[in-house]
């Protein structure tokens, strides 16, 4: 072998071995990105467990949102920091948190009591059977809930019960509980990228 082949040969596994790195050192980047983001999602189930108020909860999760920024956009620059065969796992992985912040969001609404519906400017502690069935589109894997107590369910002029009632409680919770399920999902999928 002559001695150009021989530092072709050298300065070809040189190139390898750069690129190798690099790319070993963008997936390890893109790993950190993906823990960092799963331990802003995270938060959202630590502050629901400890109680808070409605106006904490709404605060802390615009912080969170603000923190995030577009997730979608936040996945296509992760995208390319992995290889082919692991990019389905990081979709994966953004849809989970993507449902985890959508269930936040929605969980929202159902804090406390109404004020704004017909016969509520008591306040309702309930919501109706189609409003559920609403959230049960957006979140399939949403829990099922009991009815509320008969006497809160809605009636037409004739006493018929055209709709069934929710506890506002109930749903928030629920909500919140899918929330931290996809979450823990993500945390899982992560935690397998962090092994291979």
């Amino acid at each position: 072998m002559t001695v150009v082949k021989k530092k072709l040969l050298l300065a070809f596994a040189a190139i390898l071995l750069v690129a190798g790195c690099g790319s070993s050192r963008q997936r390890l980047e893109g790993i950190l990105q993906l823990e960092k983001l799963q331990t802003d999602v995270h938060g959202l189930q630590i502050l629901v467990s400890a109680g808070v108020t409605k106006q904490e909860y709404s605060q802390r999760f615009e912080d969170t949102l603000l923190k995030l920024g577009d997730l979608g956009q936040r996945e296509a620059l992760a995208l390319p920091k992995f290889p082919q065969k692991e990019q389905p796992t990081v979709k994966a992985i953004y849809e989970h948190l993507s449902k985890s912040i959508a269930a936040y969001k929605t969980a929202r609404n159902y804090f406390g009591e109404k004020f704004d519906n017909h016969f509520c400017e008591e306040g309702c502690s309930f919501f109706r059977e189609d409003e559920f069935e609403q959230v049960k589109q957006e979140f399939p894997s949403l829990a099922h809930l009991d009815f509320g107590p008969e006497n809160t369910w809605y009636r037409d002029g004739n006493g018929n019960v055209v709709n069934h009632s929710y506890r506002r409680s109930d749903m928030l919770h629920a909500l919140w509980s899918m929330a931290a399920a996809e979450d823990n999902q993500a945390s899982q999928l992560t935690a397998q990228l962090t092994q291979d």
